[in-house]
């Protein structure tokens, strides 16, 4: 993640959400009392194919700071819990890329 900005897998996700937040607006809005919505929350389950790469592995938890940051903004969320998860096979203190992903996600959860 460079720049403050979001890698293109990313960027096309953020794009879908987005998307969809409009048709809820639209749908809420319109004949309806609603005028608004809020984005109570970030659930992030990624890593494993990062964890096979040592400099994705290496790097991920500042890339994940970075990507919270990056979607509390882009949602108009800065206080918006994020939550992260992983596939539950790495144990704790693994030193492997599988064990710098979890590592991240705690160090980031603290």
């Amino acid at each position: 993640m460079k720049n403050g900005h979001l890698p293109r897998q990313a960027q096309d996700k953020s794009k879908q959400v987005q998307e969809k937040l409009n048709t809820v607006r639209l749908r809420f809005t319109q004949g309806g009392s609603a005028t608004k919505y809020e984005i109570a929350g970030f659930f992030w389950w990624q890593g494993d194919k990062d964890s096979r790469d040592a400099g994705l592995s290496a790097g991920y938890e500042a890339n994940l700071v970075q990507l919270i940051n990056v979607l509390r903004k882009t949602f108009n969320a800065p206080k918006a819990p994020f939550v992260t998860a992983s596939l539950g096979q790495t144990a704790l203190g693994a030193t492997s890329g599988d064990g710098e992903i979890l590592n991240a996600m705690l160090n980031v959860g603290k």
